[in-house]
């Protein structure tokens, strides 16, 4: 690229009317099933590697609990967990089941749970 302004004016990004980044995208990578994921190292220091072919697995469990409990698309799901490779999972699991992740961090007070469901509207909570 030498010329960054007429660059920019001739740029059209193609959006495709329906995409959803775990079908399209994560599903894509984990047709390897080597491809690494996520490199998590527990509290004792011990590592583990997920492939994306077992996140995406354990992923579609997770959006088929959403379903099963009824949550629809666009409903909001308060996740509230440490920093574990499951916090990964039900993200992608949200994506999956169409619902929308409200994450959160372990340390928030009770009144900050109460704060952020009321706004978000979250029907579901994960601890």
């Amino acid at each position: 690229m030498t010329d960054y302004a007429a660059t920019r004016r001739a740029f059209r990004l193609e959006v495709p009317e329906r995409f959803n980044w775990a079908f399209d995208t994560f599903d894509a990578w984990a047709r390897d099933p080597g491809k690494l994921a996520l490199l998590w190292v527990s509290p004792d220091g011990q590592p583990r590697r997920f492939t994306c072919a077992e996140m995406a697995e354990r992923s579609r469990r997770f959006a088929n609990v959403l379903a099963g409990l009824g949550v629809g698309p666009g409903e909001g799901v308060l996740v509230v967990l440490p920093r574990v490779p499951a916090w990964w999972e039900i993200l992608l699991g949200c994506l999956r089941g169409l619902a929308v992740s409200v994450p959160g961090t372990t340390l928030i007070t009770p009144k900050d749970i109460q704060y952020r469901l009321a706004v978000s509207e979250a029907s579901t909570v994960v601890t």
